[in-house]
This record gives C-alpha cells, sequence and structure tokens, in this order.
C-alpha cells in the first residue's frame, strides 16, 4: 500500500513538473516606427540658366522595410535607421520621425538643375 501511494505520489509530482513549451512572442521591428505610407507636400523650384520652373504638389510617398533589419528604403534610397532621423547625402537630406518626413534634395548638373523639398505626415503604417 505504502509503495502504491509512493508510486502515485511520483507519478503527480513528475507529471507536474515537466516544463511546457514558452509562449513565443515575436520581436518589435525598429523599423516600424518609420515605414508606411505618408501624405506628401512637394515643392519643386529650378535654378540656373536651363529653365524657369516651379511646381507644387501633393503626393503619397512610401517609406519601405530595407534589405537588412536595420535599414528603410526611401525614393530608392536604403537607409540605416541609426540615422533616419538626421540622415545627410550628397545633395540630399532626410528626416523622419514621431510620423512626419522631411526631405531636401538637389538634382541636376553644374549649371542648372532642381530643388525638391518634401514635407508630409504619416497616414498608413502598412507600406503596401
Amino acid at each position: 500500500m505504502m509503495t502504491k501511494n509512493l508510486t502515485i505520489i511520483f507519478c503527480c509530482l513528475f507529471l507536474f513538473s515537466c516544463q511546457h513549451d514558452p509562449v513565443l512572442v515575436p520581436i518589435p521591428d525598429a523599423r516600424d516606427a518609420y515605414v508606411g505610407k505618408y501624405a506628401v507636400h512637394q515643392t519643386k523650384n529650378c535654378y540656373g540658366p536651363c529653365d524657369i520652373c516651379h511646381s507644387v504638389e501633393d503626393i503619397i510617398l512610401v517609406v519601405d522595410y530595407g534589405t537588412t533589419d536595420s535599414t528603410v528604403i526611401f525614393q530608392y534610397r536604403e537607409i540605416p535607421i541609426s540615422v533616419i532621423e538626421s540622415y545627410y547625402g550628397y545633395h540630399y537630406s532626410l528626416s523622419i520621425g514621431n510620423d512626419s518626413l522631411h526631405s531636401w534634395n538637389m538634382a541636376g548638373g553644374l549649371g542648372c538643375g532642381v530643388y525638391i523639398v518634401q514635407d508630409g505626415v504619416r497616414i498608413d503604417k502598412n507600406p503596401k
């Protein structure tokens, strides 16, 4: 009788002491703070003797996930998220933070070209 009780106690202890698989919680993606669709107010101004132009338009631009887990893609540029709040390139700057976007670009040659300024706010967190 004593061994039967010990066996039952041992079996109960064994069953209740088994570890269960932990619940897997997805790791948040740091790029989620920046990706999505942005409603952008874009201004273009020409410089130099090539042409005189000025245009203003409202457009939708997309910030998408980059090829690595630490980059995003905006207008064909892959930008590390570590510098996305103050990114500077050759004749280009970008700042994305707090659901807003500001971009400045100078395109063209030595004598003439265009300045493009874009200011916008994120309207959708899904880039697709």
